[in-house]
């Protein structure tokens, strides 16, 4: 069990089952994902605090499973997806864009102004690294 993982708690336990699945070829890992944000983050949005909102948007609960696993049985297993990368990126100068404050009133988190325009900086930047090891460079053709 992994905890207090945050928004990166799905890709770190993928790359984890990955890695289990591929050193154990007949292995099938089971992954579990819940994220139960609005405990601490529900809060009662008003007309001076809109980063309330747009926080429990991008923060809210859910979850997942999926199980993987390598060398696929063909007449018994019918995968539906590879798995072929992971990674993890940080922006630069994004210290100060999403910050959140545990208070008594619970979860409060503040989103910069800059906040989508560090991301849509960065965003063709990190689509060419992950795609180009793949020869993608239509990012239409990948849906």
């Amino acid at each position: 069990m992994m905890y207090q993982q945050g928004c990166y708690g799905g890709g770190t336990a993928l790359r984890l089952a990955k890695d289990l699945a591929e050193n154990n070829k007949v292995a099938r890992v089971l992954v579990v994902c819940s994220e139960l944000a609005n405990l601490v983050s529900f809060r009662n949005p008003n007309e001076t605090e809109l980063d309330v909102l747009v926080g429990q948007a991008l923060f809210s609960d859910g979850a997942s499973a999926a199980i993987i696993g390598s060398d696929p049985i063909m007449n018994v297993e019918k995968p539906l997806f590879e798995l072929v990368f992971a990674t993890q990126t940080l922006l630069p100068d994004s210290e100060h864009a999403i910050i959140g404050h545990l208070t008594e009133a619970g979860m409060k988190v503040q989103l910069h102004k800059d906040t989508p325009m560090l991301i849509s900086k960065n965003i063709e930047r990190i689509l060419v690294e992950a795609f180009q090891p793949l020869e993608i460079s239509d990012w239409n053709s990948i849906f």
